[in-house]
């Protein structure tokens, strides 16, 4: 029989070599360099448009179908042509005044709006939102 030859493993410890690390403490301005003042983000915040996403992404009057149908029905007379001049009117008008305007000048007298006043107001709030 062969005889094994049994090596011996040897592990010699290192002592810890401590390092001193020196951190840098960044200084407070350092610090906040790349963050918002308080009073910016308040005025973000205050001052967010309040439009849905389409109205962000368009900038025009979104009408939904049911509600295009409604408004051609009962405030247009039935004339989608008529409708959409309007609509494609005051998509070109800058300020919600102008436009207010424009219905009550323009718009109303050529049409009748009596008791529709459902109707109206939920035209006018999709106006409104434009300007929002």
């Amino acid at each position: 029989e062969e005889e094994e030859e049994e090596e011996e493993l040897v592990f010699e410890l290192e002592e810890p070599v401590e390092e001193k690390v020196e951190k840098k403490m960044p200084s407070l301005e350092e610090e906040l360099q790349d963050t918002i003042a308080v009073d910016v983000v308040a005025d973000l915040f205050e001052n967010a448009p309040k439009k849905s996403l389409n109205d962000r992404l368009h900038g025009d009057i979104q009408i939904g179908l049911n509600d295009r149908i409604a408004f051609v029905k009962n405030l247009f007379d039935g004339s989608q042509e008529d409708f959409n001049r309007v609509v494609s009117q005051l998509n070109t008008i800058k300020t919600e005044k102008e436009a207010k305007k424009f219905i009550n000048k323009m718009v109303k007298p050529d049409y009748d709006w009596s008791e529709k006043e459902e109707f109206e107001e939920r035209f006018m709030a999709i106006v409104e939102r434009k300007f929002a």
